[in-house]
C-alpha cells in the first residue's frame, strides 16, 4: 500500500473518532511532509518503511530553519532551528501513524517502537502582568466595530483562559447573562469534543452583551458565530492572531509572548494568586488530568518559591543580624596577628 492512501486511511479513520478539524489539519500537515522525506528516499509504500527512515526524517527535522515549511510565514531570518515542542510533535504523529497501520493489521509489526521521543526543555510562558493588559486594552479602539470586538475578545480570554479555536467557535446559543442574581456562564466545546461551563464576570458579561447588541455586525442575521471577521464570517484562529500581533507591535509589547495561549497561562495564574482551588482551575481549563494544569502552573510556583523564600531560608534561621562581629570580621586588618619585622 501506498504511503499517501495509507494517510487517507489513516485520516478517515481519525474523523470517525471525532477528531477536531483542527486536529486533523495537523495530522495531514505533519504526515504529508513525511510522506514526502520517504518519497525523496525512495520509499513510497508502506512495507518499506523501516525504523532508521524515520531517525533520518527526524535529523531532517532537527535541522531545519523554523518556518521553511510554514505556508503562511516567511523562513525565520535569524537561522533558528525548529523547536523540540514541534520536533516531538511529528514523532508524536508519526508514531500515532504506525501503530495505526501496525493495529489494522496493515503491517507485520510497527516501525517506530524503537524510536524515541526527543527530550524537550521545560520552558515557563511569562503570564501577561495587570500593565500589559490594561495597555493591550487601550489600544483597541473602542469607537469602531472591530475595535470594540478585539476589546470584548481580549476581555473574554483574560476573564476565561478559554483556548483560541474555543472563542472562535462560540454561537450566542453559548451565552448565558446572568439575571437577578444568576451567574453569568458561557458554554464551550473543548478537546475531544467536551461540554463545559465556564463562568464569566458581570463586567465581562455586560461588555459581550454590549458587542453583540451594538457593534456586531448585524447584516446577517442568521449567523450564529459570535465574533465575526471584516467579511461578517465567523472569525479564523489566523485573524485573531494577526489582531494580537498589531496590537504588540503598537503598544511596543517586549519580553512577552503575545498569543491567546498566553492568555490561558495568565488566567491560570492569576486565579492561583486570588486562591482559587486547583481542582477547580483543571475543570475551568477544561484539562482531563490535574498534571496538565500543573504544567500552566510553572511560573506561579516559581514566583510563590521566591516570595516564601525569605520566609524559609536556612540562613535568616540562624539569625546572623544579632552577632556580635569577632575580631576576624574586621576590615581594617585590626586582630590579625602582625608579622615581626626579622
Amino acid at each position: 500500500m501506498k504511503i499517501t492512501d495509507a494517510i487517507e486511511g489513516f485520516l478517515l479513520d481519525r474523523s470517525t473518532a471525532k477528531c477536531s478539524a483542527a486536529t486533523l489539519r495537523w495530522y495531514r500537515y505533519k504526515l504529508h511532509m513525511f510522506a514526502d522525506a520517504m518519497a525523496e528516499r525512495g520509499v513510497t509504500d508502506i512495507e518499506g518503511i523501516k525504523v532508521h527512515h524515520l531517525r533520518a526524517f527526524i535529523l531532517e527535522l532537527q535541522n531545519t530553519v523554523a518556518d521553511a515549511n510554514n505556508p503562511y510565514k516567511p523562513a525565520r531570518k535569524d537561522g533558528n532551528k525548529l523547536s523540540d515542542l514541534t520536533v516531538r510533535g511529528f514523532v508524536q504523529v508519526i508514531k500515532t501513524f504506525c501503530k495505526w497501520l501496525y493495529l489494522e493489521e496493515l503491517l507485520a509489526e510497527d516501525p517506530s517502537l524503537r524510536l524515541k521521543r526527543p527530550k524537550v526543555a521545560s520552558y515557563m510562558i511569562r503570564p501577561f502582568t495587570a500593565q500589559n493588559i490594561e495597555d493591550m486594552l487601550d489600544a483597541c479602539d473602542r469607537r469602531t466595530h472591530l475595535g470594540f470586538r478585539n476589546y470584548a475578545m481580549i476581555l473574554l480570554m483574560c476573564d476565561t483562559g478559554i483556548r483560541l479555536g474555543e472563542l472562535c467557535n462560540l454561537r450566542h446559543d453559548d451565552f448565558h447573562l446572568g439575571v437577578g442574581g444568576d451567574e453569568s456562564y458561557i458554554t464551550v466545546f473543548g478537546k475531544g469534543k467536551k461540554e463545559r461551563k465556564v463562568g464569566i464576570s458581570p463586567l465581562v458579561a455586560k461588555c459581550l452583551w454590549k458587542y453583540t447588541s451594538a457593534h456586531r455586525p448585524s447584516d446577517n442575521t442568521k449567523e450564529q458565530w459570535v465574533f465575526l471577521g471584516k467579511s461578517g464570517k465567523p472569525i479564523s484562529a489566523t485573524a485573531v492572531q494577526q489582531m494580537l500581533r498589531q496590537i504588540k507591535k503598537e503598544i511596543g509589547l517586549e519580553g512577552v509572548r503575545v498569543s491567546p495561549h498566553t492568555f490561558r497561562h495568565t488566567f491560570s495564574t492569576l486565579y492561583m494568586k486570588a486562591g482559587g482551588k486547583l481542582e477547580r482551575l483543571s475543570r475551568e481549563l477544561g484539562h482531563s488530568k490535574l498534571i496538565v494544569t500543573e504544567e500552566y502552573l510553572k511560573q506561579f510556583g516559581s514566583e510563590s518559591a521566591l516570595i516564601d523564600h525569605e520566609r524559609f531560608s536556612p540562613i535568616q534561621m540562624l539569625h546572623l543580624e544579632k552577632r556580635r562581629p569577632s575580631s576576624k570580621d574586621d576590615d581594617d586588618g585590626r586582630g590579625k596577628g602582625k608579622r615581626k619585622a626579622g
